[in-house]
């Protein structure tokens, strides 16, 4: 069964902010010039307004997308997700980024993560080409 595209508008009615996009500085090395969040929450990267990718920072925002900047040789989520960005870049596309920060719910005196059941509904039920989690 096929599952269908998330576009970056139907993010944003839920709720996902648009910070800002990806760049390549000195040495062609991935970069940006977002002010990020220290709050854990879920982040998506688009291209052409649709979502390509969403992940989980349940730390920190800003720590986890700083990952990518600069991934060490053992992360490879990181490291695999830093070329595919690259790549874009250096075909002038724009990868857009957009954060959302959920709260955290109790179920019946369980605490329940807003940031890790949101990323894993998106992708049990959209299409999301770079996630590789959920893939069949």
């Amino acid at each position: 069964m096929s599952k269908p595209a998330l576009a970056v508008g139907r993010l944003a009615a839920g709720g996902f902010k648009p910070i800002g996009c990806g760049e390549l500085g000195a040495s062609d090395a991935l970069s940006h010039s977002i002010e990020l969040s220290a709050d854990p929450g879920v982040y998506a990267f688009a291209i052409d307004g649709r979502v390509q990718y969403v992940g989980l920072a349940s730390r920190s925002i800003k720590q986890r997308l700083n990952f990518y900047r600069k991934p060490g040789a053992s992360q490879r989520t990181n490291v695999r997700l830093n070329g595919i960005i690259r790549g874009h870049l250096e075909s002038g596309e724009t990868v857009e980024i957009l954060v959302a920060h959920p709260p955290d719910q109790d179920w019946n005196g369980f605490k329940v993560s807003g940031a890790e059941g949101l990323e894993a509904g998106l992708i049990a039920e959209f299409e999301l080409p770079w996630n590789m989690r959920g893939a069949l």
